[in-house]
């Protein structure tokens, strides 16, 4: 009899147990902190085997004008195998691989939060939008690299389009030489932000919408100087088969 009492009150515990259990994962997955979801979010794309992105690029220059955007489309397949395609120069969207965007954003960020509503982009039920702010040190440094390598290209190139002898070298690598200082004398002053936007899927953890805002802030022959890029991405059909969009 104690033995089938027992039995009995140790089924009703497991019970009770697997039932508080399940509420508190419920419960939980309610209440992840912004940076659970980055992780969720980084994981699960990084997991995805494939998946498309479409995207546009605008850039503010100092003067105030806006220089007109462009669009670029790409695709990932066997997880790493990225194509990309733009309407204009290439160099443009040279970062824009969704997930090494979201993988150094979860390996280090000086902030990640719920983003605050506004217009345009409201939290609903389905998903989730995170603000995230990228390292400055790591914004700067990732650019300067990239202005550097453009540069550096442009000597292999250029050098070789304007001739290999004569006055039209020597003019070409001395217009080179004053560009690269003016370069470097910019890079010596340069502030960069980088603040990103992410919309979630609740349902499958995968990001659905990613927006870049970029602030550079320099000195050209001594004047403050300060310009932007506006990026957005939409990302679908993972794994081919799983399609959503969101506005």
């Amino acid at each position: 009899m104690r033995y089938r009492r027992l039995i009995r009150i140790t089924t009703a515990a497991v019970s009770l147990a697997f039932l508080f259990f399940a509420s508190g994962c419920s419960a939980f997955g309610g209440k992840r902190t912004a940076d659970q979801w980055l992780s969720l979010a980084y994981s699960g794309l990084a997991a995805t085997d494939q998946y498309h992105f479409t995207g546009s690029l605008s850039m503010e220059v100092a003067s105030g004008v806006m220089l007109e955007p462009h669009t670029f489309h790409g695709k990932v397949e066997n997880h790493r195998n990225m194509t990309i395609q733009s309407d204009q120069a290439a160099g443009m969207t040279y970062d824009w691989e969704p997930l090494q965007i979201m993988k150094r954003l979860n390996e280090s960020n000086p902030s990640v939060q719920f983003a605050p509503e506004r217009e345009g982009h409201t939290q609903d039920n389905a998903t989730v939008t995170l603000l995230v702010e990228e390292v400055p040190s790591d914004t700067k440094a990732r650019w300067e690299q990239h202005l550097k390598g453009e540069m550096e290209q442009l000597a292999e190139k250029g050098g070789s389009a304007a001739g290999t002898m004569g006055e039209q070298q020597r003019l070409w690598e001395e217009e080179w030489e004053r560009s690269w200082d003016e370069l470097e004398g910019m890079l010596s002053s340069l502030q960069a932000k980088a603040e990103y936007l992410l919309v979630i899927d609740k349902r499958s953890m995968l990001p659905l919408k990613m927006e870049e805002v970029t602030t550079f802030s320099y000195e050209h022959h001594g004047k403050p100087t300060v310009e932007s890029r506006h990026t957005s991405v939409r990302l679908d059909a993972f794994d081919g088969t799983y399609r959503q969009t969101v506005q």
